[in-house]
């Protein structure tokens, strides 16, 4: 049964927080409260209602308080499989929930204002806000950064871990660069930020990846928890990871056509499955594997 697993599991997440380092207790609660921040709207978004698009949908502050914290959430715990000194950990996971906290600010702030976030020169304090938000986020930037070399260079965690932390986070510097690559076309060339063409979307590229750094690592921990052995994990979180990475690279493939997702053609298509595909049997497999428990603690770097 899958029953005695759970008490394992939340031991493990109770053991993450009793032996944090120091600085990764306050990265945690900050990310807690940035995901509180982006229910609280989504809360006041099903009562009031609205739209779901544009720029001043209360959708923006939503998605971004909920995808900033769970970033903040999922760094810091990776963080501790990167063998980093304590006060590199701690400067590091600062700056990192800092800026994550104040593009969170921003962008709620702007919305209460009845103003556009992005791409706003309205009047100069919009303008310098966008400019301090576009230094913010190049910071968090070079925080995921370093945490990449790191990953490669210096990572402690069992293998199905470490390859999950690497492929998650190369797959988050490619969502960023996504980021990156709206600003420019909104602020640079005074082009459509979002979109490509008639429907390729930056912006689904910059979602879907943004979160590979949580969904790998998560399938890793799970099946830690199985009958799989170490071998078997890391195949699955191979093939988790290469699904995951064929979905971003589709997307920013027919973001550069000018192609909508829904709109890919047979060969698209076809990717789409096996990508989607891929991610489902190697979760179901981690799954399935956990009716044979045998690993009562959870992985420490």
């Amino acid at each position: 049964m899958i029953s005695p697993v759970l008490p394992a599991m939340v031991g493990g997440l109770k053991a993450y927080w009793t032996q944090a380092r120091p600085g990764m207790r306050v990265a945690y609660v900050v990310g807690a409260l940035l995901i509180g921040v982006g229910l609280a709207h989504g809360v006041v978004w099903l009562i009031v209602g609205g739209s779901a698009v544009g720029p001043l949908s209360i959708r923006k502050p939503t998605t971004f308080g909920i995808s900033f914290g769970i970033t903040v959430i999922g760094l810091t715990w990776v963080s501790q499989f990167l063998a980093l000194g304590q006060r590199t950990r701690r400067i590091t996971l600062t700056v990192l929930a800092a800026t994550c906290a104040l593009e969170v600010f921003w962008v709620s702030l702007q919305h209460a204002r009845g103003v556009m976030s992005h791409f706003n020169n309205a009047t100069p304090l919009d303008s310098d806000m966008f400019k301090a938000a576009g230094a913010t986020i190049a910071c968090t930037v070079v925080v995921i950064a370093f945490f990449a070399f790191r990953a490669y260079a210096t990572c402690t965690a069992p293998p199905a871990m470490a390859l999950a932390i690497r492929i998650g986070v190369s797959i988050l510097l490619v969502s960023m660069a996504a980021g990156v690559w709206m600003i420019v076309r909104g602020s640079a060339f005074d082009l459509d930020p979002d979109t490509v063409g008639s429907a390729g979307s930056i912006k689904l590229v910059h979602a879907v990846g943004m979160h590979a750094v949580q969904i790998l690592p998560a399938l890793a921990w799970v099946s830690s928890f199985g009958s799989s052995s170490e071998r078997t994990r890391r195949n699955l979180v191979a093939v988790a990871g290469g699904g995951y990475a064929l979905m971003v690279g589709l997307l920013a493939v027919l973001a550069l056509l000018g192609t909508a997702f829904t709109a890919a053609g047979f060969v698209g298509a076809a990717a789409e499955v096996v990508a989607v595909g891929c991610l489902i049997f190697a979760w179901t497999a981690a799954i399935i594997s956990l009716r044979r428990h045998r690993v009562a603690v959870p992985l420490r770097s």
